[in-house]
């Protein structure tokens, strides 16, 4: 990335790196995903440029699929703290019990 002064190389810059969203994510794929790539994503307070997208799905593939990975295990978290009555409505497990 071409970060004034800096190398994204390190964790503590990577972890500025937030709100990253996803695309081509095929869960028949899973645990691979090989064709899921971050398609927008913060850096500090500023959305990333393409060419620093560019680089981050390229030279930081491990960071970017554990960062799928989470991503998709908060979805099915939220997704398993639903449940649905006889009239398919939407309730949250603690309405139920």
């Amino acid at each position: 990335m071409n970060f004034p002064n800096e190398q994204l190389t390190t964790q503590e810059n990577l972890n500025l790196i937030t709100d990253l969203k996803f695309d081509d994510v095929d869960h028949k794929d899973y645990p691979d995903y090989c064709d899921a790539y971050v398609e927008e994503a913060y850096y500090g307070d500023r959305p990333m440029t393409d060419n620093e997208l560019y680089d981050l799905n390229n030279n930081h593939y491990d960071w970017t699929h554990n960062k799928l990975l989470e991503s998709i295990g908060a979805e099915i978290d939220f997704l398993s703290n639903l449940n649905y009555n006889n009239n398919g409505n939407e309730k949250h497990l603690s309405e139920t019990q």
